[in-house]
């Protein structure tokens, strides 16, 4: 399973005044707030709403999943905030 979340960026990562909306020069691209949640946590609560188990269609339980690559960062001026979700099986 490959999983990509896509963050809101905070206000802080721009820039004010006649540049404002301009991403400032050293505004990160991965999160690493703790506001916005440990990727282990983003990936359990995924994970557990794939599963038939807690109400999903997906996957019949998460014990079933044996790997899982997973990505935080923040949405592009391209993208919106959620998740790009790939289940895979061999």
């Amino acid at each position: 399973m490959s999983i990509i979340f896509w963050l809101a960026r905070p206000k802080n990562h721009y820039r004010t005044g006649k540049h404002a909306g301009e991403l400032k020069p050293n505004a990160p691209t991965h999160s690493t707030s703790a506001a916005q949640g440990d990727i282990d946590k983003l990936c359990r609560s995924t994970l557990d709403g794939l599963s038939a188990k807690c109400g999903g269609c997906i996957i019949a339980d998460d014990s079933i999943v044996v790997a899982i690559q997973a990505e935080k960062r923040y949405a592009t001026d391209a993208e919106s905030c959620g998740a790009l979700i790939t289940v895979s099986h061999a």
